[in-house]
């Protein structure tokens, strides 16, 4: 599949899993927009990431700049 978050270009990437997301009992929608939204997943996919980019204490994954390495993660 071909990625992109926002602005952010990934390029390629594998989808390596699929579930769809259970609807929420609780979701503060009226239940005709609620049921509108019964069509959402969770995909997991691996993408090649730049090596080693953190914010924090929290990895931040990104695309690799041109001609750098990096890494592949789901």
């Amino acid at each position: 599949v071909k990625v992109r978050d926002g602005v952010t270009e990934w390029g390629w990437g594998v989808v390596v899993n699929v579930v769809k997301k259970p609807t929420s009992a609780s979701s503060s929608l009226p239940s005709s927009l609620a049921a509108a939204r019964t069509g959402s997943y969770i995909v997991d996919t691996l993408l090649h990431c730049s090596s080693g980019l953190t914010n924090g204490s929290r990895p931040k994954p990104c695309p690799p700049r041109s001609g750098e390495k990096g890494e592949m993660h789901v």
